[in-house]
């Protein structure tokens, strides 16, 4: 649960991201215009416990270089701005994407469609294949609890080496690196995110992600219930008071109903700037004291890179 200084927190949070953000909330509701592709289809050979690859099929498949330039070629003609670029990891924690890179520098230089890749732990060589390939952000997902790492991940990683990967596609030259925790993956428990929000601290990013376990059906923790949305809010204050200038956002994989609606409302008052596929009350009471801006991308995307996208209009 929170703890007692809770409200403290949100009011400090608050008056941090009036001062810093002004009035802006910025509000993504990806569509047509920015889509998820799966470059492996349904297929992960890592199968995390909290997901099993089940959201992989609410992705479109594009499973060869040929089939993803079709799909590239086909989203900018219906007037789409870019794409996430994800699928099932290998047993390393990787996205299998080397044989793609040739067709992402086609589709870029064809398309100029904006490019936003879920890599896994890739090397620097393949960071930097991607960079030139005209990768334009990163999103990745960083934790700070060894258990989760290995018994959740299924992966022989520490915590540490989510830092390194965060390093080396900076260094590599992409654009925008998004840094994602997700509150909850210890089985709906406490698993030392206040330990990732420290490593992501360090390297300085633009945009930070905020997400929360969902009890995924057909997964080892269909079961479980999600973190306490005050304890979520809490840890978003958290990174508002100590990194004020970066951007927050409350990414779309979150539940749902009176869940949702709970802690949209509290993330709000905790300082995000962005929130991904809100709820419609917590956004009825935000219009009171806020600039709602409607944006048709991804929630994880720099500035830079959300204007490049916007100027395919």
């Amino acid at each position: 649960m929170a703890s007692k200084h809770f409200a403290e927190k949100l009011e400090e949070a608050w008056r941090i991201r009036r001062e810093v953000f002004g009035s802006e909330l910025r509000v993504y509701v990806p569509g047509a215009r920015f889509i998820s592709l799966s470059i492996t289809g349904r297929r992960c050979e890592l199968m995390c416990k909290h997901c099993s690859g089940y959201y992989l099929r609410n992705m479109t498949p594009a499973e060869t270089p040929h089939e993803f330039l079709s799909v590239c070629r086909a989203l900018r003609k219906r007037g789409g701005y870019g794409c996430l670029v994800s699928g099932g990891f290998d047993r390393e924690g990787k996205l299998p994407v080397e044989g793609f890179v040739e067709a992402i520098a086609e589709a870029k230089k064809e398309t100029e469609l904006v490019f936003n890749i879920h890599p896994g732990f890739v090397n620097r060589r393949l960071a930097k294949k991607l960079a030139e390939a005209g990768v334009d952000a990163a999103s990745v997902d960083v934790v700070g609890d060894s258990r989760v790492v290995e018994e959740v991940y299924g992966l022989r990683k520490s915590p540490e080496d989510y830092e390194v990967l965060l390093r080396s596609l900076k260094d590599a030259g992409i654009d925008s690196v998004s840094p994602h925790v997700c509150v909850g993956l210890w089985y709906g428990r406490e698993s030392k995110e206040e330990e990732a929000l420290n490593m992501i601290r360090s390297v300085e990013p633009e945009v930070l992600v905020f997400t929360v376990l969902i009890p995924t059906r057909g997964t080892p923790m269909e079961g479980v219930s999600p973190p306490p949305p005050e304890r979520v809010a809490e840890l978003i204050a958290l990174a508002r008071i100590s990194m004020p200038d970066v951007e927050i956002s409350l990414g779309c994989m979150r539940p749902g109903g009176p869940y949702r609606r709970r802690l949209d409302a509290l993330a709000i008052q905790a300082g995000v700037n962005r929130i991904a596929v809100p709820s419609t009350t917590a956004i009825r009471s935000a219009c009171k004291t806020l600039e709602v801006k409607k944006l048709e991308l991804c929630c994880a995307l720099s500035r830079r890179v959300e204007e490049k996208a916007l100027r395919l209009v």
